[in-house]
């Protein structure tokens, strides 16, 4: 199964790293990532991360893939 660990930059310059290891590609990612106003992320790699507006996001990027 894939991992994609991925950094989020929003519009005002805060960083944030999500996991995803669903194994779904990241293209289907990105898009099941913005189908709402906001993303309730619930790993355990996201603490404190739990809930991003989508609407102030600027990058979505791939930083590993395990």
């Amino acid at each position: 199964m894939k991992r994609l660990k991925m950094k989020i930059t929003m519009d005002n310059g805060d960083v944030r790293q999500l996991t995803s290891d669903d194994g779904k590609p990241f293209t289907e990612f990105v898009r099941n990532f913005f189908s709402a106003r906001y993303f309730i992320g619930n790993g355990r790699d996201e603490a404190g991360n739990a809930v991003i507006d989508t609407l102030k996001v600027s990058t979505i990027e791939i930083v590993e893939v395990e």
